[in-house]
């Protein structure tokens, strides 16, 4: 059985890992069962809405998804007894601890009924009521768009404008 995490703002022991690329917001220590924030990133955290809880809950998904909980011993992954997040590398595991993040914090239950409700009201949807949502949620403007692309509830163009579909964006209505 896992025990609880334990949650803690501290500098991060070894920022400049020779396997991380990118700045490091957080990282997971298995064996302390212990989620550290790095505290050199406390103005980001602040300066972007929804990045620290994202990168808790992403964490989380590596515990949950990742942490072996046989006889106690975790998984190989885990490089000196510690796991960290990293702002780019996007490895498989990765991209898996950000979907999980995307469900816990953006629930399909809640966020697809959201959306079509808006859609089959034929409300057009702006930045400023996206900007509205992922403040509801407490997750950036970026996670809650990456969620709504993955639910396939919205998709944004390369100019960022904003459509139901791909094939609405690109001028191919549904005829029924």
């Amino acid at each position: 059985m896992r025990t609880l995490l334990r949650l803690t703002l501290a500098l991060i022991g070894n920022v400049n890992h020779p396997s991380s690329d990118g700045l490091v917001l957080a990282a997971l220590y298995p064996k302390r069962r212990e989620i550290i924030l790095n505290e050199l990133c406390r103005d980001l955290f602040k300066e972007k809405f929804g990045t620290k809880l994202f990168s808790l809950a992403h964490e989380l998904g590596h515990w949950i998804l990742h942490v072996e909980d046989v006889n106690g011993m975790q998984l190989s992954l885990f490089e000196d007894d510690v796991f960290y997040c990293r702002s780019s590398q996007k490895s498989p595991i990765e991209y898996q601890a950000d979907w999980f993040a995307g469900c816990l914090l953006m629930p399909e239950a809640i966020l697809s009924p959201l959306i079509m409700d808006l859609q089959n009201d034929k409300t057009i949807i702006t930045w400023p009521y996206l900007y509205s949502i992922a403040k509801t949620f407490r997750v950036s403007i970026t996670a809650l768009t990456t969620r709504l692309d993955q639910l396939k509830l919205l998709y944004i163009d390369s100019e960022g404008a904003i459509h139901r579909s791909p094939e609405e964006a690109m001028g191919q209505n549904s005829l029924f």
